[in-house]
């Protein structure tokens, strides 16, 4: 990718979507489009990380931009923030100012009163529970990486029909169209669901694509399928599905299977794992 393309969105409409992305206000197609959407657009890849470090700056400081608002001192600034950052977190409480004043202005008529104080309680909810990190995963600490595609000449009774499937998917699972690559993928394991190799690749599109409860369904259905081709590789992505879907519980057990496999996913789990204990 040239970096003039990584000055500017390359569909600004849905790049918009961004702030509403990361306080999980976008409806399933909504979030979905934009998934799909910063995966080819490297500016709004960059907008998203500095976006989680403003988030980040402003649960450290959630006490002190309580008082702030409180008080109607507004213009809180974080020496910290650089100027990309400043204008990220100006966004926000400007969001905050207007939001408030609409209420205001409109709250107060006797019939919609009660209504609308409701929708500011659900989205002060919303807005405080995602910075201060409530009911999320770990996505931050989580390593979204592909798995290598390698061709493997195995005992299989797939059709030729599954088989030319598969090999069009890894098309697009190379040139990093999961989303793609996991459309084409349901269709070959439709066509043979006792596959693994499909079934694990399919999973990891979408642990890829951060939808971890169909990641586990397909990687864990992949892992009872082998006894030992991809074996390792599967615990690796079935023990970070769990903690995108927030499951310490479920991550745990993964990781113990992890511990005695490949070094190198044994020390990156390591690793993970404590960011995850230092972070609760």
């Amino acid at each position: 990718m040239s970096e003039e393309n990584n000055r500017s969105c390359t569909n600004v409409k849905i790049g918009n979507l961004i702030s509403q992305y990361e306080l999980g206000l976008l409806n399933v197609d909504n979030q979905k489009l934009f998934e799909e959407h910063i995966f080819e657009c490297a500016f709004c890849r960059e907008e998203l990380a500095e976006f989680r470090q403003v988030a980040e700056l402003l649960s450290e400081h959630k006490d002190r931009l309580i008082e702030a608002i409180e008080d109607g001192e507004l213009d809180y600034k974080e020496e910290r923030l650089n100027e990309k950052q400043t204008r990220c977190f100006s966004d926000i409480i400007q969001g905050i100012k207007d939001f408030v004043n609409d209420v205001l202005d409109f709250a107060f008529r006797p019939k919609v009163l009660a209504p609308i104080m409701s929708v500011t309680v659900v989205f002060l909810v919303i807005y405080f529970g995602f910075i201060t990190g409530e009911n999320q995963s770990y996505e931050q600490f989580l390593i979204f990486e592909p798995l290598e595609y390698k061709q493997m000449i195995l005992r299989s009774e797939a059709t030729a029909e599954a088989e030319n499937l598969f090999r069009q998917s890894m098309q697009s699972y190379n040139n990093g169209d999961y989303a793609a690559a996991a459309n084409i993928l349901m269709e070959a394991v439709k066509l043979d669901s006792a596959n693994f190799k499909y079934k694990t690749y399919l999973g990891i599109c979408y642990f890829l694509n951060k939808e971890p409860e169909n990641a586990l369904k397909m990687l864990t259905e992949a892992e009872h399928m082998t006894a030992f081709t991809l074996k390792d590789e599967l615990h690796w992505y079935i023990f970070q599905s769990y903690l995108l879907n927030g499951d310490l519980t479920g991550a745990d057990s993964v990781r113990s299977l992890i511990k005695t496999s490949k070094e190198v996913y044994s020390a990156k789990a390591d690793s993970i794992w404590n960011l995850v204990n230092q972070h609760k």
